[in-house]
């Protein structure tokens, strides 16, 4: 039992901990393939110029003009379906590389920011809503996980600017703005807030309003202005809004369910992860003394309810699992800084109670899935996929479909039709959406368009 007891207590066990999670990430990725839009992103507007092909973009159904115009240079854009997985293993690293900074960036002791960025990492993979949407299916990976560290950079480079000003900080931040918010439109809402929160610490130094931050805000409101008021939105809410209907009592009660299902998912028990890994390193941070637990608790759920709610008024139903992947996100960082100052508050907690959090925390991840299919453990699926041959067998499928597709195309011509079984088993952590029975849905017809045939009918 002692024996036991020194193994957890043992740095070892958090290093076995952080390759268990981690090592999967990277080793799924050479199993990645395009799937769903991937395929419709290669094949709208192929006839016309780059440039020509963002304008139609952004007139004719979204605003995020950073995530379409690298949508539009992928592989497959190039007549490729390889090489995905190196795109996934890169984000990634880029977000590990991201934590790594902010950990550097905020924290009194620098000596394992390695190491301890790796568990805040693992962490945040435990309990990630979706493992095939947040790293493995590009346009999700590029218009919600890739700015999401975007975002943690822009936090460590202001807070950088805001102890030692330079030109050089300010004009990274400017071009992180113009970056993440031709990505994602919440994460604007969460710069503006990030910002807000400068002023506020500006003005508790030196009692004025800081000149660069204005500037950075009036940036950030412009870009936010140039996506929201974009024609292609307006366009897609026009679509929406012939298909769906929610009312606004409608949409209010959804927010509050999903508020809810989110605290009882996610929230409890990384909290719970973060005050044992904050307590075994002792980390500290840089925060004036009014900046409570209690404030950023009220603004923290003030901020993720209005995500939730302005997500599902502007889709008319229940967001799709990546944009709760995104909501995650934020709301770690605000549980994050929420935990330190939970510690600071309570001023001391025991070793035992420390693991005690853990021993709590990982278990939620093995018991709740028993309780209903809605909870998920990240770590038996991905490691599920794996054994069971899952990402071999999708591998070899896909490959045996991309050779009958242009096999078929180049004896039959553009005028055939084609008939495509799923992919059987597909495996949940790389598959985001398949060949569907509608011949006439976007998949189908993207993937038809892309290998010059007329038409795919799934193989019954």
């Amino acid at each position: 039992m002692i024996k036991i007891k020194d193994f957890l207590n043992s740095k070892f066990a958090i290093i076995l901990f952080i390759i268990i999670i981690s090592a999967p990430l990277f080793y799924l990725s050479y199993f990645v393939y395009p799937s769903a839009d991937d395929f419709s992103y290669a094949v709208m507007h192929n006839e016309s110029s780059f440039f020509d092909k963002q304008k139609a973009f952004y007139f004719s159904w979204t605003s995020r003009y950073l995530a379409t115009a690298v949508l539009s240079l992928t592989f497959l854009n190039f007549g490729s379906i390889h090489y995905y997985g190196v795109l996934s293993a890169v984000s990634i690293l880029l977000f590990y590389l991201s934590i790594v900074y902010v950990v550097q960036v905020t924290s009194k002791t620098n000596s394992n920011k390695w190491f301890f960025s790796a568990l805040l990492m693992s962490v945040y993979v435990l309990f990630l809503p979706s493992i095939c949407e947040n790293f493995f299916w590009f346009p999700s990976v590029i218009t919600y996980f890739v700015p999401s560290s975007l975002f943690l950079i822009f936090i460590g480079v202001t807070l950088k600017n805001n102890k030692s000003p330079s030109i050089k900080n300010r004009i990274i931040a400017v071009l992180l703005i113009f970056l993440i918010g031709g990505c994602n439109e919440l994460l604007i809402g969460a710069i503006l807030l990030w910002l807000f929160f400068l002023h506020y610490l500006e003005y508790l130094k030196y009692r004025k309003i800081s000149y660069p931050y204005t500037i950075l805000t009036l940036i950030t409101i412009a870009i936010a202005l140039f996506v929201v008021l974009a024609p292609g939105n307006a366009v897609r809410a026009k679509v929406i809004d012939s298909i769906r209907y929610l009312s606004f009592y409608d949409v209010v009660i959804l927010s509050f369910k999903r508020f809810f299902i989110i605290y009882l998912k996610y929230f409890v028990w990384i909290l719970l992860l973060f005050i044992f890994a904050n307590s075994y390193f002792k980390v500290k941070i840089y925060l004036p003394k009014s900046v409570t637990a209690l404030k950023v608790f009220l603004v923290m759920n003030a901020f993720l309810f209005a995500c939730i709610f302005l997500s599902i008024y502007s889709l008319k139903a229940q967001y799709p699992v990546r944009v709760e992947n995104l909501v995650y996100f934020i709301a770690l960082l605000f549980l994050y800084v929420f935990s330190i100052l939970l510690l600071k508050t309570l001023k001391k907690v025991s070793i035992k109670t420390s693991y005690l959090c853990l021993s709590i925390g990982l278990s939620a991840l093995f018991i709740l899935p028993f309780f209903h299919k809605t909870f998920k453990n990240n770590v038996c699926i991905m490691y599920s996929d794996i054994f069971k041959g899952k990402a071999v067998s999708y591998k070899q499928q896909f490959l045996e479909r991309d050779a009958y597709l242009t096999s078929y195309a180049s004896k039959n011509g553009p005028n055939s039709v084609c008939k495509v079984a799923r992919i059987n088993n597909p495996p949940e952590t790389l598959l985001f959406d398949d060949i569907q029975k509608d011949k006439n849905h976007f998949i189908n017809q993207a993937i038809a368009k892309y290998y010059n045939v007329k038409m795919i009918v799934l193989k019954e």
